[in-house]
């Protein structure tokens, strides 16, 4: 079968065509370092779960959605998902040890 880029007119739209082929994964380790943010010192991002939240539902739109094809979207709509329930958690108050 011939192989068809289903992502490749979205992609061509923004007018960046090599810088987007960086993004999902530049975001994903970025995010992978926010686990242990000591391995870049990254100091005070997050502070609470408004930051985090609003990190996922950005990380859902350019990250993992439009990429990855249909596995991309449902990841997206986790992040999005979870992305509401940090930014509810904020709403509330509730902080993690890590962000005392």
């Amino acid at each position: 079968t011939y192989w068809v880029d289903c992502n490749s007119k979205w992609s061509s739209n923004w007018g960046m065509v090599g810088i987007v082929v960086w993004v999902p994964f530049l975001m994903g380790l970025f995010g992978t370092f926010m686990l242990r943010p000591m391995l870049l010192e990254v100091v005070g991002f997050p502070r609470n779960f408004l930051q985090y939240g609003l990190w996922l539902i950005i990380q859902a739109m350019f990250g993992n959605m439009g990429y990855c094809g249909k596995l991309g979207v449902i990841c997206g709509f986790a992040s999005i998902a979870l992305g509401l329930v940090c930014i509810v958690a904020a709403a509330f108050g509730i902080k993690s040890h890590r962000m005392e």
